[in-house]
C-alpha cells in the first residue's frame, strides 16, 4: 500500500467492522470524489456526498446541520472528517447524527479509523516483504546456473537476508497429496516455524531452518501434522545438508529432489536424512549399462525364483549399516544375534560369498542398492 495507498471497498468494510460495534451511529467512509464507498445504511453505499468531497478537497471537517444541509447534496446532519495518510488526504470518514451527539466523538472515530489504516498497511507491508524473501529464496534454490552472485546478494542486502547464516534444508513431501494439503500446513507451521517456508508448485515444502537443533524442530513439526491431518495423509521429512554459501542452496536442492524421487511409495519412515542417501545419489548417476554390468556378477544372488533372498538382503543391509556388528544388527531388527549369524553364513553356502570380509560385504551392499534404485525405478514407472 504505502504512499499509493487508495481506500477500496475491501479495506473500507474491514473498518467499517471494527467501528459499528463501538458507535451506534450510522458511519460512512467516503472517497475523495464524494462517492460513499461503504455505509452501516446499505442504502447509502455508492451515493454521492457533497460534504465529503469539500472535506477531502479542503483537508478540513465539515458540519452538516439541519439549517446548512441544503448546501451539500446528498448530505445529512453529522460530522465529516479527512482520513490523512502520509500527510496526506485519502478520505473521509463521516458520523450521522446531531452536532451536539457527534461531535465529541469525531476526533476520536478519525484516531481510531488512521490507526487501523496504519495497522493493516503495517500487516501488508510485512506480507509483502515476506513474499519477497519467499520469492528471493525460491529462485536460489531453483535457478540451475547461479552465476550472477552480485544480483542476488544486492537483492539479498535489499531484503534484510544474512547469507552468512547457515540454513538446514527440509523437505516435506506429502504422497498422494492435493494443493489444499500443502496450503493447510504451510499456515499450521507459522506459528511454530520462524523461518522460510517456501511451498514449491504444490508438490512439496521446502523448510529453511537457521535454528541448531534440528531434531527438536522436527518433533515439533511431526507433532502438529499428527495432531492436525487426517491420519490417512501420508508423509514424509527429508533432513538435507546445511546450505552455508550461496551456491548451496541449489545444490542440496537437486540433491533432496533426486532423493526424493528415490524413496520408495510404500516407505513407512517419517524422517529420512540426506545423509543417509548419499550412496544412493552416486548410484543414480550411473549410467544403465554400469548398473547392469555390476549386478552381473550377483545375478544368483537377486534372482526373483529365490523367496529367501529378500530377507536375507535386508539383514545384510541392516548388518553393513550397523558396521558389521551383529549384536548391533540383531537389536536394530529385533532378533537374536544368533538368527543373525545363521543368515549370514546361510548366504555364504548359498552364493560363497564371505560377508565377514570388509570388501565383499561393501561391494554386496553397493549391489543391493544398485538393485533396489532399479526396482524404485520399474514401479514408479508402472
Amino acid at each position: 500500500m504505502g504512499e499509493n495507498i487508495v481506500l477500496n471497498y475491501e479495506l473500507c468494510k474491514r473498518i467499517l467492522n471494527r467501528l459499528t460495534p463501538i458507535f451506534n451511529k450510522d458511519v460512512n467512509i467516503i472517497g475523495t470524489d464524494g462517492v460513499i464507498i461503504t455505509s452501516s445504511n446499505k442504502k447509502r453505499e455508492g451515493t454521492y456526498h457533497e460534504g465529503a468531497r469539500i472535506c477531502a478537497s479542503s483537508n478540513r471537517n465539515i458540519v452538516i446541520t439541519k439549517k446548512n444541509q441544503h448546501m451539500y447534496r446528498g448530505s445529512k446532519s453529522g460530522v465529516n472528517m479527512p482520513i490523512t495518510y502520509n500527510n496526506r488526504v485519502i478520505g473521509v470518514i463521516g458520523i450521522t447524527g446531531t452536532a451536539e451527539e457527534v461531535i465529541p466523538y469525531g476526533p476520536l472515530v478519525k484516531e481510531l479509523v488512521e490507526m487501523i489504516i496504519n495497522e493493516m498497511d503495517s500487516r501488508i507491508a510485512k506480507a509483502s516483504k515476506t513474499n519477497s524473501r519467499k520469492e528471493f529464496f525460491k529462485d536460489i534454490i531453483q535457478d540451475t546456473d547461479v552465476k550472477d552472485m552480485d544480483y542476488y546478494i544486492s537483492r539479498a542486502k535489499l531484503l534484510e537476508i544474512d547469507l552468512e547464516i547457515p540454513r538446514r534444508m527440509i523437505f516435506l513431501k506429502i504422497l498422494d497429496s492435493n494443493q489444499l494439503d500443502y496450503q493447510k500446513i504451510e499456515i499450521l507451521f507459522r506459528d511454530i516455524f520462524n523461518n522460510e517456508i517456501l511451498n514449491i508448485n504444490n508438490e512439496k515444502l521446502v523448510l529453511l531452518n537457521s535454528c541448531n537443533n534440528v531434531d527438536e524442530m522436527i518433533k515439533k513439526l511431526l507433532f502438529e501434522l499428527e495432531s492436525n491431518l487426517d491420519e490417512k495423509i501420508k508423509y514424509y521429512f527429508i533432513i538435507g545438508e546445511e546450505c552455508k554459501s550461496l551456491v548451496d542452496y541449489h545444490n542440496v536442492y537437486s540433491s533432496m529432489s533426486v532423493i526424493d524421487s528415490i524413496i520408495p511409495k510404500d516407505t513407512t519412515e517419517k524422517v529420512i536424512y540426506m545423509r543417509d542417501y548419499e550412496i544412493r545419489l552416486l548410484i543414480n548417476g550411473l549410467s544403465t549399462e554400469s548398473k547392469k554390468v555390476y549386478l552381473s556378477k550377483y545375478i544368483n544372488v537377486f534372482s526373483e525364483k529365490n523367496k529367501a533372498t529378500k530377507e536375507l538382503l535386508r539383514t545384510i543391509k541392516v548388518y553393513f549399516t550397523n558396521n558389521m556388528k551383529i549384536s548391533d544388527t540383531a537389536k536394530s531388527m529385533y532378533m537374536h544375534r544368533n538368527t543373525v549369524m545363521y543368515r549370514l553364513n546361510k548366504f555364504k553356502d548359498l552364493y560363497g560369498l564371505d560377508l565377514s570380509q570388509p570388501y565383499e560385504c561393501a561391494k554386496l551392499y553397493l549391489g543391493i542398492l544398485i538393485y533396489e534404485d532399479d526396482l524404485i525405478k520399474m514401479n514408479k514407472d508402472n
